[in-house]
């Protein structure tokens, strides 16, 4: 199969079929992401094919026509044990700060200290 017919298969997809199109060739070509994905369906401009027999994987599943009244699907999982998020943007000098007081403390890493901040704050609400 051609690239082109790439490029016509994803655009008869959601965002979501995308993401499972990614996971599903990840599985045979672990080193295969949303930026290869896009190299392959261009690709013209950026000399990369995607290999035949990942291009039927995704024909096996994307290849016939997608019924209109397909349920959402959940966003897929990264891959991280801690899988839930949080974060906030600061201005350059607050998280200097932030920084240096985190290392004097003792925190070697951010991530360290945001967590013990949310349990430390759970546990207030508890009591």
């Amino acid at each position: 199969m051609s690239n082109k017919n790439l490029k016509e298969l994803r655009e008869g997809c959601t965002p979501q079929d995308n993401a499972e199109m990614i996971l599903l060739v990840k599985k045979q070509y672990p080193g295969f992401d949303k930026s290869l994905l896009s190299k392959c369906t261009n690709s013209q401009k950026y000399g990369v094919q995607l290999v035949p027999e990942a291009m039927k994987i995704l024909l096996k599943r994307f290849g016939q026509e997608q019924t209109p009244e397909k349920p959402q699907n959940k966003r897929t999982s990264s891959g991280h044990r801690l899988s839930c998020r949080i974060s906030a943007r600061l201005p350059d000098a607050d998280y200097a700060a932030l920084q240096q007081r985190l290392k004097a403390d003792g925190y070697k890493t951010m991530q360290a200290w945001l967590a013990d901040m949310v349990r430390q704050y759970l546990q207030k609400g508890g009591e």
